[in-house]
């Protein structure tokens, strides 16, 4: 069910990442993260990124890591359905860079207004 946020209000939401056995793990167990929501225009987003041991626009939790959206961010935004764009690396020798990337792509349940 998709939830209206209004321009004017902050947005929280928790962050969940598995990897491709399924497997959930924290922001902080990746070199780097990287989210980007928008809405109409890719070109135009929010950023929120773990790199060099730095969290910017994220929390974390006992349990779960979350997105923190301050109003201001959102203000810039058009309105319509608020997608997603995550890329994380996490270090793996199997791979000539040692690192294991993986972008995914999605829409959130959020409509901004």
């Amino acid at each position: 069910m998709i939830q209206t946020i209004y321009k004017g209000t902050d947005l929280v939401f928790n962050i969940k990442l598995e990897d491709k056995d399924g497997i959930p793990f924290r922001v902080r167990n990746t070199s780097e993260f990287i989210l980007r929501l928008y809405t109409t225009n890719p070109t135009e987003f929010i950023e929120c990124r773990f790199k060099d041991g730095d969290l910017t626009g994220i929390i974390e939790e006992d349990r779960i890591d979350k997105a923190v959206i301050n109003s201001s961010d959102l203000d810039k935004l058009q309105s319509g359905l608020i997608y997603y764009s995550y890329s994380f690396k996490s270090p793996n020798a199997m791979f000539n860079d040692a690192y294991y990337d993986e972008v995914v792509k999605g829409q959130t349940n959020y409509y901004l207004k």
